[in-house]
C-alpha cells in the first residue's frame, strides 16, 4: 500500500491544498525578488540618465542665453551696456563649466559611453568654435567695428549657436529615450 492510499480523502485534500499554497508562496517570493531586481535596475538607469539629461539641459540654457547676450553685445548702445552683456556671457560660461565637469565624470562611468561619447565630443567641438567666434565679435564691438561685429554675428555666430543647440538637443533626446 502506498502512502497516499492509506490517507483519508480529507487528509489528501489538505495535503493537495497545502502543496498548492506552498507553490503559490514560492512563485510569489520569486516574483517579488525579480520585481525588486528590475526596480533597482530601472532606478539605476533613471538616476544615471536623468543626471546626464539635467547637465545637458543646463548646457542648452547657457548656450541659448549666451546667443542672446552675444546679439545684445552687438546691439549695445553704450560701453556700459556692452560690459553688462559680456559679464552675462562670462557668468553663463562659468555655469556651463559647472555642469561640464560632473557630466564628463558621468560619461566616463556610463554603460552607454560608446553612444554618448560622440555626442558629447560634437558638443565640445561646436562649443569651442562658437566661443571663439563670440570672443571675436566682442572684440570687434569693443573696438567700435559694429558693422564687422554684426556681419560675424549673422554669418558665423548665428549658425554656430544653432548647431550647438542642436548638438545639445541630440544628447537630451537620447537621454530621454533611455529614461
Amino acid at each position: 500500500m502506498s502512502f497516499f492510499s492509506s490517507m483519508t480523502i480529507g487528509k489528501r485534500l489538505y495535503l493537495g491544498f497545502g502543496l498548492i499554497l506552498a507553490i503559490l508562496t514560492a512563485v510569489s517570493l520569486m516574483a517579488i525578488v525579480k520585481v525588486q531586481a528590475i526596480n533597482a535596475a530601472l532606478e539605476a538607469n533613471s538616476l544615471e540618465h536623468t543626471a546626464v539629461q539635467r547637465f545637458a539641459i543646463n548646457f542648452r540654457g547657457s548656450a541659448h542665453d549666451r546667443a542672446i547676450a552675444t546679439r545684445d553685445v552687438v546691439l549695445s548702445a553704450s560701453s556700459a551696456d556692452r560690459a553688462r552683456e559680456v559679464a552675462t556671457i562670462e557668468e553663463l560660461a562659468r555655469f556651463y563649466a559647472k555642469s561640464a565637469g560632473p557630466l564628463e565624470a558621468l560619461l566616463q562611468k556610463s554603460t552607454d559611453a560608446a553612444e554618448l561619447g560622440p555626442l558629447y565630443r560634437a558638443i565640445q567641438d561646436i562649443e569651442a568654435r562658437t566661443v571663439a567666434t563670440t570672443k571675436a565679435i566682442i572684440a570687434k564691438a569693443e573696438a567700435g567695428d559694429a558693422t564687422g561685429a554684426q556681419a560675424q554675428l549673422w554669418n558665423e555666430a548665428k549658425p554656430q549657436y544653432v548647431a550647438w543647440l542642436a548638438a545639445i538637443n541630440r544628447l537630451i533626446d537620447l537621454e530621454e529615450s533611455h529614461i
